[in-house]
């Protein structure tokens, strides 16, 4: 089975006494897409803040193509790198040496 381009494994977010986020694991395949769905103040956006990195996890691991993303970057050059501000993409090279667009890769 092919390593997963987004996990996160035992999310926890807390701000002051409440707790926002609780015990949260998932994963999202290659290919696959992921749906936060919930009732009004269930942590849908704070998930998703964490998933993107603008929100640090009070305890948990968010892996995102391989790195650990549990740590928000600082700049915002990273978080647009990371996709904090747009479209996370994940490179990865088919047969022949194209990405999944279909371009030729100039990495290894």
């Amino acid at each position: 089975m092919a390593e997963p381009v987004l996990a996160a494994t035992g999310l926890r977010k807390t701000f002051a006494e409440v707790v926002a986020v609780d015990g949260v694991d998932l994963e999202v395949a290659q290919g696959g897409s992921l749906a936060i769905v919930g009732e009004s103040g269930s942590g849908k956006t704070t998930v998703a803040r964490l998933l993107i990195g603008l929100t640090a996890p009070t305890a948990g691991t968010i892996t995102a193509c391989g790195p650990d993303r549990s740590t928000p970057s600082r700049s915002s050059k990273e978080r647009r790198r990371r996709g904090g501000e747009r479209g996370h993409r994940c490179e990865r090279k088919l047969p022949g040496g194209k990405n999944r667009r279909g371009r030729h890769s100039t990495t290894s």
